[in-house]
């Protein structure tokens, strides 16, 4: 009993201090680090870049936004019911600032799903233009010589075995109109008329996660409990409940100790009700970097640090739940970009609702004021309709696209599906003689006019 009561503090005192600072979670760094590059370290960086195909997507503003993503999130992956990592490849979606220009790319696990990709952003951002990168090698960030790199993570404030249910601020919640990718693309940016010149890249790696993540297990509960526990407003109680309880009960009732009910209230039964929707939604376990690269190291940092900031606007007051920074230097810098590159996923405890994954992965549009973000200026609203004739429907079967010389030339009858447009051989040959005769008439009468001409001179 003593142990158990031992660890349990212990695992109390390392959350409170870990909410104060959130590095001492998981590795990181209470400040930040630059680190110089050089031709060592861009080769590394180089030599770790997964070898994938980028897709490009420029945005239409009349189209996409967040609710689009939920639907192409579902699509992109099914069901998936096992917990190997092999069933459930990590995929990569990065918002990049370079020379003051904002784009997304996207960077699937395989070919499989880089064209299920493009064949669902076809479907649910028809307006958007897509391309697929013909390098195999997906750039992150222009990396130079003698120029400063730093980086962070972001991870949950609240984590815990129940708290991870906790969702962050997503569509289904009131006061998320607007997209908080405007705030923070801006912030990539920078200021306009800023000395120096610094490249930022958000990045985003997520997985399906299991399809009963939410139902919990033996030491971990499930997502209904978690909502009933909220609606209750039960919460843990202090550090000093449990050592008073340990000193002052006989037989120590472990979970009357650490628990004490507040009474309900709406922004508890507000939070429970938002725990409570996720359960049976698809699930996304979630990995979030921010990698800049400058000729200053005091601009480096300030564009990661301003950029996480902005990730505030995701913060749900009723479940406090929302994204706190995590500062990397030293070894843990060079790492994290390095695994950036590789576009690995890291388990840092982040699970999501597909609705509320997708207000940080998704492709934004005019709800965002940035001016630097790259849109596509045409639209795909006026297609040839499908059912329409073809040039290329062939009537003669031995005529293919197989087929090295398929032109049709002058002797050839015209094998296409098309009212033929040119005068026959015959039409052709009789044109011709009557060209000839017009031809000799005219020079007949031209000779005749020139020896009227000469007599008149003599």
């Amino acid at each position: 009993m003593g142990r158990i009561a031992s660890a349990l503090i212990r695992d109390e005192i390392r959350r409170s201090v870990a909410r104060k600072v959130p590095a001492l979670r998981d590795g990181g760094s209470n400040a930040y680090d630059t680190l110089q590059l050089t031709d060592d370290v861009i080769g590394e960086l180089e030599d770790a870049r997964a070898e994938r195909r980028a897709v490009h997507v420029l945005p239409h503003k009349e189209g996409g936004g967040i609710p689009k993503a939920v639907d192409l999130l579902t699509s992109v992956h099914p069901m998936r019911t096992g917990t190997s990592t092999d069933s459930r490849p990590a995929h990569a979606f990065e918002i990049r600032n370079i020379n003051e220009q904002i784009g997304f790319q996207w960077v699937m696990s395989g070919e499989k799903y880089q064209n299920r990709l493009v064949r669902q952003l076809e479907t649910f951002y028809p307006d958007s233009h897509i391309e697929v990168d013909e390098l195999p090698e997906p750039e992150l960030l222009p990396f130079r010589e003698d120029w400063h790199l730093a980086a962070a993570r972001l991870e949950l404030k609240l984590q815990g075995k129940k708290e991870r249910y906790y969702p962050i601020k997503h569509i289904d919640v009131e006061g998320f109109e607007n997209d908080p990718y405007g705030s923070i693309t801006s912030e990539m940016v920078g200021e306009r008329e800023a000395e120096t010149v610094t490249n930022v890249a958000t990045q985003v790696i997520f997985r399906p996660a299991p399809s009963d993540w939410y139902k919990g297990g033996v030491l971990e509960p499930s997502i209904h409990d978690v909502a009933d526990d909220l609606e209750e407003n039960v919460q843990p109680a202090d550090t000093k409940d449990i050592v008073r309880g340990m000193f002052t009960k006989e037989g120590l009732d472990l979970s009357e100790v650490r628990t004490q009910k507040r009474g309900t209230n709406k922004k508890t039964t507000a939070a429970a009700d938002a725990v409570r929707r996720q359960a049976g939604q698809k699930g996304y376990e979630v990995d979030i970097r921010i990698v800049a690269v400058g000729q200053d190291s005091e601009t480096a940092i300030s564009r990661v640090d301003e950029t996480a900031d902005m990730f505030e606007g995701y913060y749900d007051s009723d479940t406090q739940q929302g994204f706190d920074c995590v500062p990397m230097s030293g070894e843990d810098l060079l790492q994290l970009v390095q695994l950036a590159m590789r576009r690995e996923y890291v388990d840092h405890g982040m699970t999501m609702g597909v609705r509320t994954a997708a207000g940080v992965v998704h492709v934004p549009n005019e709800s965002i004021n940035t001016q630097n973000v790259s849109w596509t200026r045409t639209s795909n609203a006026g297609d040839v309709p499908a059912d329409s004739a073809r040039f290329t429907e062939w009537m003669n079967e031995d005529v293919g696209w197989d087929t090295p010389q398929r032109s049709a030339t002058r002797t050839q009858d015209r094998p296409y599906g098309i009212e033929r447009a040119q005068p026959s051989d015959q039409e052709i040959e009789a044109a011709t003689e009557r060209d000839q005769e017009h031809t000799h008439e005219q020079g007949d009468q031209s000779e005749s006019e020139q020896a009227d001409t000469t007599e008149v001179v003599h």
